[in-house]
């Protein structure tokens, strides 16, 4: 087993410690969740009957606890699943095994509805979504001295030098975030 693996093992130990006592804390029963005229309207379906009782939005933090109980369980079968595949599969070696690691657990948030996404803290984000937070997070810049010269990207943004540009510009159009 490669480092990698051994990286991999011990974050999804990890993972599947901090889910497990996440589920171990929620309430019996699950939810479901039903669209009327654009919003969500919330059902309570208690263990071992058919019984099904709506949920009123003023017991948000219930619906959550019931989202994230039902986001745990998916979440912990799959982080089973590849931690018996990460010590045997090759596929999960060096820095590209990695990416298809984070994707994989990922995954389980990008298959739950809008719905539910909106109601779950996830362990994994996927790609698109940490690009979004980590380009929404403050960030200032080295200041420029009075006497720099004024080179400019295609997205308008100032940099110091001629391969920062060329750089800045390569990377906007391949469309990789960047700062």
């Amino acid at each position: 087993m490669d480092t990698y693996q051994e990286t991999q093992l011990s974050i999804l130990n990890t993972l599947i410690k901090q889910a497990r006592k996440s589920l171990a804390s929620k309430p019996a029963g699950s939810l479901q969740i039903r669209t009327n005229k654009n919003s969500y309207q919330y059902y309570y379906a208690k263990p071992d009957t058919e019984k099904i009782t709506y949920i009123r939005k003023k017991k948000m933090s219930f619906i959550r606890s019931l989202a994230q109980k039902q986001y745990d369980q998916k979440f912990l079968a799959a982080a089973e699943i590849l931690r018996k595949e990460i010590p045997a599969s090759s596929k999960y070696c060096g820095r590209s095994g990695m990416h298809a690691f984070y994707q994989y657990l990922a995954s389980v948030y990008e298959n739950l509805s809008p719905a539910r996404q909106e109601l779950v803290t996830l362990y994994v984000m996927p790609d698109e979504m940490f690009i979004q937070s980590w380009l929404a997070a403050e960030y200032t810049g080295k200041p420029f001295s009075e006497n720099a010269p004024e080179i400019t990207t295609e997205n308008g943004e100032r940099v110091r030098s001629k391969s920062e540009n060329m750089i800045a510009d390569r990377l906007l159009r391949l469309g990789i975030a960047y700062r």
